[in-house]
């Protein structure tokens, strides 16, 4: 049985989905469906440009998250071939 070994993809990782999950919780509110989440409808007019920073950077997180998700699975992909 091979043993867990963290790796810097999984420390990138959980850093990541941590600061995203923060400003989820930050920011926005439960919607009229309850499965999803949204910032106040009123900051498209009175804060706009807080709107777009925020915007912003929850897709910058989102594709990091991504990117290193990737890198992650193929390190492990990596590991089990050999």
């Amino acid at each position: 049985m091979r043993r867990y070994k963290p790796n810097i993809f999984n420390s990138q990782l959980h850093e990541l989905i941590g600061n995203y999950l923060d400003l989820i919780k930050t920011y926005t509110f439960p919607a009229n469906n309850l499965e999803f989440q949204t910032v106040p409808p009123e900051w498209e007019e009175q804060n706009p440009k807080h709107l777009f920073e925020l915007v912003s950077k929850l897709h910058e997180l989102a594709g990091k998250v991504v990117k290193t998700h990737q890198k992650l699975i193929r390190k492990a992909s990596l590991k089990f071939e050999s």
